[in-house]
């Protein structure tokens, strides 16, 4: 079994990884989005030794859910303060850097779902205003909350 989490990335990271991705997708002074998620991917990567995915939430700061087989969402709720979300491989080194930022506990900060197999991710960002989060692995599958009067594509 492994576990993976739905969060904002600036939760794992630590702050100079998160800055020195922040500035470098500055190019002529303008956010070059499509950098920043593949700087940041790469961050997470390195630390977890696994594969990472990155999105812009199209809502910025958000309080979100994952919804999928009930005994395999072990926390269904996520935020994100950057305007960011990831999905990540609860690996032990991402435990013990979410565990140095955050040593009282991480709250409703971060969804972990649990799965027997490797994951695909995909972000609807067809709504410029909300990202939708689809995780599949060979078992079963996830989404995070549609947007209002938005009907999932999986029905």
């Amino acid at each position: 079994m492994s576990k993976y989490i739905i969060t904002d990335p600036c939760y794992i990271l630590e702050d100079d990884a998160w800055s020195a991705c922040c500035k470098a997708a500055y190019v002529d002074k303008v956010f070059n989005v499509e950098a920043f998620n593949n700087m940041v991917k790469k961050q997470l990567e390195l630390l977890s030794g696994h594969k990472a995915w990155v999105e812009l939430t199209g809502y910025g700061d958000w309080s979100n859910s994952i919804y999928g087989t009930n005994d395999k969402v072990i926390q269904p709720y996520f935020c994100a303060d950057s305007g960011t979300v990831c999905v990540c491989k609860l690996t032990k080194d991402v435990e013990d850097a979410i565990h140095k930022r955050f040593p009282a506990g991480t709250g409703e900060l971060m969804a972990i779902i649990e799965v027997d197999s490797d994951v695909s991710v995909r972000f609807d960002t067809t709504n410029h205003d909300w990202t939708v989060v689809y995780i599949d692995a060979s078992d079963c599958s996830f989404n995070s909350e549609l947007p209002s009067g938005i009907v999932s594509e999986e029905s």
